[in-house]
Formats: C-alpha cells, sequence, structure tokens
C-alpha cells in the first residue's frame, strides 16, 4: 500500500518535538502515526479485492494534487460570489507543498 502526506506530517512534527527537547510529544506522535497489525492485512486484503476487481492501484501524490487543484479552481469561482481568502490561501500553500515534497 503507497503512503500519502501523513509521513510528512509526522516527521514534521517529529522534528519539531526534538528541536524543543519535548520527549513526551515524540512519543505521541511516534504512536500516533504506526501502523497497526490489523491495520496492515486489512489494507492488503482491499487491495487484493480491488485488484479482483480490475482497478488500478491509486497514486495518491497524483491524486491528492489533482484535488488540490480542483478545489483551487472552485474557490477561485466562489470569489465571483465573496471573498475568500483563507481557502485560497490553504490552496496555494498546498500547491507549494505539495510541488515542492522533496525540499519541504
Amino acid at each position: 500500500m503507497q503512503k500519502p502526506f501523513g509521513g510528512f506530517l509526522k516527521a514534521t512534527i517529529a522534528n519539531q518535538a526534538l528541536n524543543m527537547g519535548d520527549v513526551d510529544l515524540l512519543d505521541a506522535f511516534t504512536k500516533f502515526g504506526t501502523v497497526s497489525e490489523e491495520e496492515k492485512k486489512i489494507a492488503k486484503d482491499v487491495e487484493v479485492y480491488m485488484e479482483r476487481r480490475g482497478f488500478k492501484t491509486i497514486r495518491w501524490a497524483r491524486a491528492t494534487f489533482i484535488m488540490t487543484i480542483l478545489f483551487t479552481v472552485m474557490t477561485c469561482l466562489v470569489h465571483f460570489y465573496k471573498a475568500d481568502f483563507v481557502n485560497l490561501t490553504v490552496c496555494t500553500i498546498a500547491i507549494h507543498l505539495l510541488s515542492n515534497a522533496k525540499e519541504a
């Protein structure tokens, strides 16, 4: 199973916890981000089921990027009705982070 972007968030917060010396926060995020054996088994079963039905494996990075672009376009269209700069800011930051994921 391909990992979506949870690892990026976990690594960022873990680095902040290390820099601040907060061991409890680091332990909490290590437990939060760890996948259990039951979750791995269910994910494998779902993937096998989907492959038998003829579906392709989901490329999470590409799907996330495409959905972010669509959300940005819809947010820009909403600007004709009312100003919504918070969502637009979130969209542009997300596109920047997704485009430069290796440097982040």
